[in-house]
């Protein structure tokens, strides 16, 4: 199935193997992804509200400008994943992966980001990494 379109809102692809997709510029609100495999899978300026990656392999996911508004990606791998203006606005990224991923330029404001991990990250305008007890933690410094 790689780089073919497989997009239809509501739909469940909870734990499929999905891998190289292409569902750029698609509207995939309230769609089931759990514990699905995304790896390389572009979602590039695409629908994504309230939609669910909880467990999800999403390394080196294009994320870019797509709008992950009220989406779950708790425990989700985001290893190299570019999220790169993305609207993460009411995300939940608690235990997700964030390892050497993109987020320049995303709006966070209200993200859940309790115990995820940060390792070589360049956080966003406004936010700090601290690392506590081994684990680290997204601190807003300002609210716009």
């Amino acid at each position: 199935m790689t780089n073919k379109r497989l997009a239809e809102s509501s739909i469940d692809y909870s734990g499929r193997d999905l891998r190289g997709m292409d569902f750029s510029n698609q509207d995939l609100r309230k769609t089931g992804f759990a514990k699905a495999n995304l790896t390389g899978v572009n979602f590039s300026r695409a629908r994504l509200c309230s939609t669910n990656f909880t467990l999800t392999n999403l390394e080196d996911t294009n994320f870019s400008d797509a709008d992950l508004s009220d989406s779950s990606l708790a425990f989700a791998n985001l290893k190299n994943a570019n999220l790169q203006n993305a609207c993460l606005v009411r995300v939940n990224l608690n235990k997700a992966d964030l390892t050497n991923a993109n987020l320049q330029n995303v709006d966070s404001t209200d993200a859940g980001f309790r115990n995820t991990r940060f390792t070589n990250l360049t956080p966003p305008q406004g936010w700090n990494v601290t690392e506590q007890d081994h684990i680290f933690h997204l601190i807003r410094t300002y609210r716009k």
